[in-house]
């Protein structure tokens, strides 16, 4: 690897040459700024004193060099004034180059002449007309700086303005430039930290140099050790930020566990009535929900919810106010997504709502805001079927993406949004305006996210591909079916590539249903082969604790029981044809073509295979109420059709039972009767079932003096039939109940029942009793 100063050499090379780009990058001042620190200086030789610098990954070398900058300098290659007089000479070179006078184009300027000093030090020649300034007389220029920077880095945050941003990154290089080997400047390395990190972020382009740059000062950050600093929180908290983007970016676990660690410190290090601490605790509950997601380790997302409790019940800082309750609503709607915990759900539309209203129409966090919020309210559509929490939830995502500019870094995430929530209010409303912006929508962030990393894209094309094949239901145009398997096979390439289960699991689900639709419109037996394989994968990689699991097994067994009769075997597990990345032309991708012998590893019989799977999505009790019950109904019937009515009558009384929750009293009486006409039938068919099962264990072989059959119990089956019929009269007499022991015990408590109950019953209209 090039040494730092080949590599500033070469810089200053391509100027001469006419080519300036190379000086302009702003890894020059980060080569700089490691090269300066390499050097002690000549008047107090020394280096700092790094021992209180946690154990982060990448940085055990700090104030080493990061191998993304370059490597360190042989002794008596280039002699260290040399060095200095060569870094400072291209920091003037850049000074020049602006053009114009700015606060940071100056500082870069200064800090040259501070180099210089260092370089005179040890006797190098420096130019004619270069002051040299004693070093004491630099606290005071670098103190302006920092201070300049500060109010840079507020506007930028205030106003997401990336110049701002950069001047400050220009501004702070320059404090750390100037600033003696030997010492460091913990509020400046923090601010530099987190502003580099946050560019990283926002970037389209994102260079690895610039994160490690941000790691490297955010360990800088966290000295002198933290009983010695009282701001020892707050840079604990901004080096779990970093390290956590580092880590979304580059997918290493021991950046996240890295996180962690910092952030409980940070929190920990905080006293409880202190505001600073809400933004501390949602900041490592984000954190523990992205281990979460990577791992599937359940425990990470109950404390990730119960740190956003403690965040949003406690005082929050005014400054940070919207962002805490957002924060804290992205990680309560994902504890209520996987844990179907109504208390989750309730805290993340409530809490997201908040932050909505806290939010003017300029605020900078609005759309984000509001795409939270829409995404909640499509999360509580999904459990409970509210028509005005999809109304609610599109209307959001479309304000979200109007706001958001188009080189912002979400847009892509904004646009999906409203193609999502616009799809799924199609889907309630048959409104073909929905249809149509869903699939503009998804198209529009399929654009926007061209250039993304692998997770990021799979979102997108997979929502670009389901909003396809939900349009191809309606018009048949094969151009959309053939359009829908390209988005979903690029978006399972793009998750291969990512350590995220649950995103390679999703995307691979998609793929499968849409090969699922070309078998079915076209009849070709290799896309069903491949629709069972893709599905099966999709199982395979997705956690026990996955919300969508159940789903996936549900699907899967549809694929499995569509198997044309006389087929003896369906390939289990897919090999990867299906979304196999190579860098030439793979046939096993092309549409149409059915997976070789050599790549089935086992063969299964898809009638038991798909009991099996039936049987694991009816009994996932955090899945909706709804998948549930479809994937009863199905197993009902296979057990059924083998003669096992026994079995069949129990799956279909589990699921009669899971009604009244299909159909939750919170919501408008309309969409209950909406959810429930989607399971008409079912408690005749349990009924059926059960008096199916007890004629046979009743029936007797006929003999002498022996009736043939002995009357079956029916009174379950008529349980059944009244438990299905009754689902709304009994949550009205349920409101109804006697509360006299609890008034007795907790007046207040029953007093809020009885009114609770009232506006549910108002709601709910007048209806006879029984």
């Amino acid at each position: 690897m090039p040494s730092l100063t080949s590599q500033l050499a070469a810089r200053l090379a391509a100027f001469e040459r006419g080519d300036d780009s190379p000086l302009r990058d702003d890894r020059t001042l980060a080569e700089i700024s490691v090269l300066a620190r390499q050097i002690p200086d000549p008047d107090t030789p020394g280096v700092p004193d790094t021992a209180g610098i946690p154990d982060v990954p990448g940085v055990s070398d700090v104030p080493g060099v990061r191998d993304t900058l370059g490597a360190p300098d042989a002794p008596g290659v280039a002699g260290p004034g040399a060095a200095l007089a060569l870094a400072a000479t291209v920091l003037v070179t850049r000074h020049q180059l602006a053009g114009v006078h700015t606060v940071a184009g100056d500082a870069e300027g200064l800090a040259a002449v501070a180099l210089y000093r260092r370089a005179a030090g040890y006797g190098a020649a420096i130019p004619d007309g270069v002051a040299v300034i004693s070093a004491g007389s630099w606290e005071t220029v670098a103190g302006a700086w920092a201070a300049a920077a500060a109010d840079l880095l507020e506007r930028a945050f205030h106003d997401g303005d990336a110049g701002s941003r950069d001047q400050a990154i220009r501004l702070l290089y320059a404090v750390d430039i100037v600033t003696p080997p030997d010492e460091i400047r913990p509020a400046q390395a923090s601010n530099l930290a987190a502003a580099l990190s946050a560019r990283y972020e926002a970037g389209r382009r994102r260079f690895r140099w610039e994160i490690d740059e941000a790691v490297r000062f955010a360990c800088f950050g966290t000295l002198p050790p933290p009983d010695a600093d009282p701001e020892a929180a707050s840079r604990l908290s901004t080096l779990s930020l970093v390290l956590n983007r580092r880590f979304n970016g580059l997918r290493d676990p021991a950046d996240l566990d890295a996180a962690i660690d910092a952030g409980r410190a940070a929190a920990d290090a905080t006293g409880r009535a202190e505001p600073l601490r809400a933004r501390y605790l949602t900041n490592l509950a984000m954190t523990l929900t992205d281990r979460f997601e990577l791992t599937g380790r359940i425990t990470d997302l109950d404390e990730a919810r119960e740190h956003a409790r403690a965040a949003v019940d406690g005082p929050m800082p005014g400054t940070d106010r919207v962002a805490v309750l957002s924060n804290a609503g992205v990680v309560s709607n994902t504890h209520a997504q996987y844990t179907g915990d109504p208390g989750s759900l309730a805290m993340t539309v409530d809490v997201l709502t908040r932050a909505v209203e806290a939010c003017g129409p300029q605020h900078p966090l609005r759309a984000r805001c509001l795409a939270n919020l829409s995404s909640a309210l499509v999360t509580r559509y999904d459990m409970f079927g509210a028509l005005a929490d999809i109304d609610t939830a599109v209307d959001a995502a479309r304000e979200a993406a109007s706001a958001t500019g188009p080189e912002h870094p979400n847009l892509a995430s904004r646009w999906t949004n409203l193609g999502t929530a616009a799809r799924i209010r199609y889907l309630r409303t048959q409104e073909p305006a929905d249809l149509d912006t869903a699939v503009d929508a998804a198209r529009r962030a399929a654009a926007a996210s061209a250039d993304h990393p692998g997770a990021r894209r799979t979102i997108h094309l997979s929502n670009l591909g389901t909003a396809l094949l939900t349009r191809f239901e309606v018009s048949g145009g094969h151009a959309d079916l053939d359009e829908a398997i390209a988005a979903h096979t690029g978006a399972a390439d793009a998750a291969e590539e990512n350590l995220d289960v649950t995103v390679h699991a999703t995307a691979l689900h998609n793929l499968a249903r849409a090969h699922a639709f070309a078998w079915r419109a076209r009849h070709d037996p290799a896309a069903l082969a491949l629709a069972q394989a893709t599905a099966r994968r999709a199982v395979a990689r997705a956690p026990a604790t996955h919300p969508d699991r159940p789903l996936y097994l549900t699907e899967y067994a549809t694929y499995l029981l569509e198997t044309p009769p006389g087929t003896a075997a369906v390939p289990s597990d897919a090999a990867g044809h299906a979304s196999r990345r190579d860098s030439g032309r793979d046939p096993r991708r092309e549409p149409g073509r059915r997976p070789p012998r050599s790549e089935v590893a086992r063969i299964v019989a898809p009638r038991a295979e798909a009991v099996r799977a039936l049987r694991e999505a009816a009994g996932v009790m955090t899945a909706p109420a709804d998948t549930r019950i479809r994937a009863a109904r199905r197993l009902a019937r296979l057990e059924a059709g083998m003669g096992r009515w026994g079995p069949a009558a129990e799956v279909l009384t589990g699921a009669v039972e899971l009604l009244a929750r299909a159909a939750w009293p919170g919501v408008e009486r309309p969409d209950q009767e909406h959810r429930l006409r989607q399971v008409t039938g079912l408690a005749s068919d349990a009924a059926a079932a059960r008096l199916t099962d007890e004629e046979r264990e009743h029936a007797v072989e006929p003999g002498e003096g022996v009736r043939a059959t002995e009357p079956p119990r029916r009174g379950r089956a008529v349980e059944l039939l009244e438990q299905g019929r009754g689902v709304l009269h009994g949550q009205m007499l349920d409101r109804r109940a006697d509360l006299a022991a609890l008034e007795g015990r907790v007046p207040a408590l029953a007093a809020r029942l009885r009114e609770v109950a009232a506006g549910l019953d108002a709601a709910a209209g007048d209806m006879p009793l029984p």
